[in-house]
């Protein structure tokens, strides 16, 4: 159950505490293609969908691939028994779901090793008749590795919520790949603040920033009522977050592309009603996040080569 408002600041807090222009959407199903999510909040509905499910199946002369239906449950030590036609379903901590992988402890860790595996692999495939082909110039391999290792590498990164420790990992795979095309060696001592200029190339945080921002302007134009921006717009109704330092959102992942981006918060609205402004705004904070990024690079820089000569 949601309690979702489409209207005022989306991070406004208060926001959601009024009586006439809240609602509340409850979420049974995730539908794509041929592919059906139910979600539910007890294991005895969830049964009961699972049943209904399977029933109005057979009515239409349906069959339910049971081998690719699995059962996932969160924060449950026990995990449920789930029948659909007299076979148990197996349940899992982790599966994938159109490209992606989604677990039980909602964490990117594996998500992000998926995605570095299989564009390690796109890499390694196109090394010698690539990479190491000198044939090639710098910029039309910068082309093919954006086109051929950067979109497997991305995918559905827009729906990401990072933390700085997952980015770095990235954007160390990606100073791995750009050494490889440039032919720079750990032997040459060539830091990563002068990998980045020859290429053209940005780091990968700026990149998944920006794709964050173009989510957000996307879902925002949206007609009220679709599923994507009751999410966006709206929290779990009557469910209090944890003591504790609570997990990241979408929200705060987004909030603080836009501070890193220089917009504020409380305009984000005005900008995105005109989408040339937003454009520009979206354009104009990329250069300064990336140029934000070889500062950093280049103090960090600097310290280590004070520590190494010594005072």
């Amino acid at each position: 159950m949601l309690h979702t408002r489409s209207t005022g600041v989306l991070f406004n807090l208060y926001r959601l505490r009024a009586k006439t222009k809240t609602k509340r959407v409850l979420i049974r199903e995730l539908l794509y293609a041929d592919d059906t999510a139910i979600v539910a909040h007890s294991e005895m509905h969830l049964k009961n969908l699972c049943e209904r499910f399977a029933k109005t199946c057979n009515d239409f002369s349906m069959s339910i691939n049971l081998k690719k239906t699995v059962v996932m449950s969160l924060g449950k030590s026990i995990p449920p028994r789930i029948l659909v036609n007299d076979s148990l379903l197996n349940v899992v901590e982790m599966f994938s779901c159109l490209g992606s992988v989604v677990n039980s402890s909602t964490n990117l860790d594996e998500e992000k090793n998926q995605r570095i595996g299989k564009a390690s692999t796109n890499f390694g495939k196109l090394s010698s008749r690539v990479w190491k082909n000198h044939h090639f110039a710098i910029k039309a391999k910068i082309r093919i590795y954006t086109a051929c290792i950067l979109i497997v590498l991305l995918y559905s990164s827009e729906a990401w919520c990072t933390y700085h420790r997952q980015e770095n990992g990235l954007n160390a795979f990606q100073f791995r790949c750009l050494r490889s095309i440039l032919g720079v060696s750990w032997r040459d001592h060539v830091p990563n603040s002068t990998i980045l200029h020859p290429t053209g190339s940005y780091e990968l945080t700026t990149v998944i920033r920006q794709r964050r921002l173009r989510c957000l302007d996307h879902v925002h134009r949206m007609e009220d009522g679709l599923l994507p921006k009751d999410i966006l717009y709206g929290e779990f109704y009557n469910a209090p977050r944890r003591t504790g330092r609570p997990k990241l959102r979408y929200k705060d992942v987004v909030k603080r592309d836009m501070a890193s981006f220089h917009i504020s918060p409380q305009s984000r609205e005005t900008l995105a009603a005109d989408r040339n402004r937003w454009r520009a705004s979206l354009s104009y904070g990329y250069s300064l996040s990336a140029s934000s990024y070889a500062e950093k690079m280049e103090k960090r820089q600097d310290h280590r080569r004070q520590r190494r000569d010594g005072p």
